[in-house]
């Protein structure tokens, strides 16, 4: 009844920080939300680690706040636990801190051995699980407060998904083997630190392993240099790519006390903590995604099929098959680019408005909800990267990927999809040539994206030619999205005795 009213409490904050008049009473209400979620831990704080982690900063800084000051339970009740529960860990513990590091499902707290060896023993909240069906039923309430859950996935798909992530969170040994697999995929890597995790030391309801520090990301980013933040960013591709693509498992829990950051001299180190919620990933899948980014890079093919290999409904992106090659360029542009990628000039929603037209809202839709362990993931990986705010440069990675994967991608097959296939390729280029008295005299050759940015390569006069002709350059971009980049003649402009054409081709 107690945890009922509470969460009574905790809609009634959300509803009111919505509708309240007045942005400082807006300020206290989204605290106290976020505040009353965290205390309530299990289902609502995982909800509560999501939305620190979204796009309203005000929302974000709320929770964020909330998360830190959460407080451990008694070391008592640690304590009376470990000695009636863990003699095989006790008997070689000498000191455990009291000062515990509050989760949304246990805490952990610093120990030492006898060896004078440092561990982390985490250690689950009691009753956890008597709250969960509880938390179910309520959850749908609370979520309703706010507009993140209102694209793609339903509230059933998050609600399934976070009590999936929940239930294996509480299987501590399931856990452990988790943590050991992460542990040997990496344990040559310089540049992440996985905890090892110690099975003969651990139990039902907690885990013994090394204890590995690390800064949380607003600390990092106070002291870090360029180049340690772009050591971190390439980090965590490897960290990401290298588990998914190569060992098919995902780290589907990418909230901010998950990972952490060392600073040693001029290096930089990823340290990855926490592995209830890692899950494995089907390799057809893993492959099907490689072949999509491949196809994309080409800039040819039909990526119906392939999507369909990867868990999307065929019938839903049927509408939308001409624009998925346009579409999937945009998604992986950041992978795909021959550069460093500024992030922040993605410009996803307007160009995927563009390109999908009518039938935007059908991509998410068709998505199963099995997919979000691996959304959440690329979720976790962009934040981590815009926080940074360095850039990125991908193009390494996926391409040792395609060569690692060369075999295995030759011979990979599609489902059959029933209806037609189509044979779609984009333009390879685009071209700005200039005739003068029906001779060329400039030819110029740029890749296909850079359509994008055409606004800055076309020159200032034939900008005001356009001008005169009632042509806006925003337009002639917008018609190569909706007709997927295709080879086409964007415009020609006189000036004089020369004549300017502009197309992709």
């Amino acid at each position: 009844m107690k945890r009922g009213l509470k969460y009574g409490q905790a809609l009634s904050y959300g509803a009111l920080a919505k509708f309240t008049p007045g942005e400082n009473a807006k300020k206290a209400l989204r605290r106290a939300f976020a505040k009353k979620l965290v205390e309530l831990r299990g289902v609502p704080m995982k909800l509560s680690q999501i939305l620190s982690m979204g796009n309203s900063a005000e929302q974000t800084l709320a929770h964020k706040e909330a998360i830190v000051d959460i407080e451990p339970m008694p070391f008592a009740f640690v304590e009376e636990y470990l000695q009636k529960n863990a003699s095989g860990l006790m008997e070689k513990v000498s000191v455990i801190e009291p000062q515990g590091l509050a989760a949304s499902l246990g805490q952990v707290h610093k120990a030492e051995t006898k060896n004078k060896d440092t561990l982390a023993i985490k250690i689950k909240y009691p009753d956890i699980f008597s709250h969960m069906d509880m938390d179910n039923a309520l959850f749908g309430l609370v979520t309703k407060t706010f507009n993140n859950f209102k694209e793609g996935f339903t509230l059933q798909d998050y609600q399934k998904i976070i009590r999936a992530e929940l239930e294996g969170e509480l299987d501590y040994p399931q856990e452990v083997k988790k943590q050991q697999e992460l542990f040997a995929i990496f344990s040559n890597s310089d540049t992440i630190v996985i905890p090892q995790a110690f099975q003969e030391m651990s139990g039902e309801d907690h885990i013994a392993m090394t204890w590995e520090d690390g800064l949380p990301i607003d600390s990092f980013l106070k002291q870090a240099n360029d180049r340690q933040k772009k050591d971190i960013v390439n980090s965590f591709l490897d960290f990401y790519f290298t588990a998914i693509f190569e060992h098919g498992i995902i780290h589907a829990d990418p909230n901010r006390g998950n990972f952490a950051f060392r600073v040693q001299g001029e290096e930089a180190k990823l340290v990855v903590y926490d592995f209830g919620s890692v899950v494995y990933f089907d390799r057809e899948r893993a492959l099907a995604l490689l072949k999509i980014m491949q196809l994309t890079k080409r800039g040819e093919g039909d990526l119906l099929p392939w999507l369909v290999q990867v868990g999307f409904d065929a019938e839903l992106l049927k509408p939308l098959q001409k624009s998925l090659l346009a579409f999937c360029e945009l998604l992986f542009e950041p992978f795909l680019s021959e550069r460093r990628y500024d992030l922040n000039t993605w410009n996803r929603k307007k160009r995927a408005e563009d390109i999908l037209g009518e039938h935007r809202w059908n991509f998410m839709i068709a998505a199963n909800a099995d997919l979000l362990p691996f959304m959440r993931a690329m979720q976790g990986l962009f934040y981590y990267l815009n926080e940074l705010d360095v850039g990125m440069y991908a193009r390494p990675k996926v391409e040792q990927l395609w060569s690692k994967c060369r075999e295995e991608l030759r011979s990979l097959q599609p489902p059959q999809v029933e209806g037609e296939s189509i044979d779609l390729a984009m333009a390879k280029y685009l071209k700005i040539q200039v005739f003068e008295n029906g001779q060329q005299k400039v030819a110029l050759s740029f890749p296909r994206m850079s359509i994008e940015n055409l606004e800055d390569i076309v020159p200032d006069d034939v900008e005001e030619k356009l001008h005169e002709q009632n042509i806006k350059i925003d337009d002639i971009v917008q018609k190569s999205r909706q007709n997927g980049y295709e080879p086409m003649d964007l415009f020609k402009v006189s000036k004089g005795t020369k004549n300017i054409r502009v197309a992709l081709e």
